[in-house]
């Protein structure tokens, strides 16, 4: 007859077989976990809290998990955009940074916000870290172009005209010239159709 440590065993077993077709720094949900078969929601979160205690998995937020990359034999927390297009990714929309935050990941600053919000073009949601950190995603259909389907290309003509040209002083420009420079080119085509103001702004004559 079976124990109930030989079915926190299996368990076990199960869990840690799946997270080794995963890699390094992989986010994943309650819901990834419950593809599994034959496990319980029961049995998932039970399993989930023990990990997370032994350092194999990070809790970044609530049915939110990391399988971490290492520092030694520290796990590392994961970037927050790495959690957030994650997070949008299966639940089947698309974001969009904004104010500060757009401005950390154009590095314009240096510092991450503490109450970050960004875009989407679903629904309001809110999403709370285990880091401190407070994301706010704000329903937004003009920030979501068809043409423009690139992250980093929404993100940054959302920005430039969400301030406008000519209140951006000359040395963020630049610090957003870059930072289109270091897009993928799929992004950099896409950029060509944009309004001639912009082109001439990002300097791509």
């Amino acid at each position: 007859m079976n124990t109930n440590n030989d079915i926190v065993d299996s368990v076990l077993y199960r869990v840690m077989e799946y997270l080794k077709t995963n890699k390094r720094g992989t986010i994943l949900t309650i819901k990834d976990f419950m593809n599994i078969e034959r496990l319980s929601y029961t049995h998932i979160r039970s399993i989930l809290v023990h990990l997370c205690k032994r350092g194999i998995l990070i809790r970044v937020s609530r049915g939110v998990y990391c399988y971490p990359k290492y520092d030694g034999n520290k796990p590392i927390y994961p970037p927050v955009i790495t959690i957030l297009k994650a997070i949008a990714h299966k639940e089947g929309y698309e974001i969009c940074p904004i104010s500060e935050y757009a401005q950390y990941l154009m590095g314009i600053k240096n510092t991450i916000p503490l109450n970050i919000v960004c875009y989407n073009n679903q629904r309001i949601k809110t999403v709370n870290l285990t880091n401190g950190i407070s994301i706010k995603i704000l329903p937004s259909k003009k920030a979501f172009s068809s043409f423009v389907g690139s992250f980093g290309l929404r993100m940054l003509l959302n920005y430039i005209n969400s301030n406008g040209i000519n209140n951006i002083p000359i040395s963020d420009k630049r610090k957003l010239i870059n930072y289109f420079n270091s897009l993928d080119s799929n992004s950099k085509m896409a950029a060509k159709k944009l309004p001639s103001e912009i082109i001439t702004f990002l300097e791509l004559q």
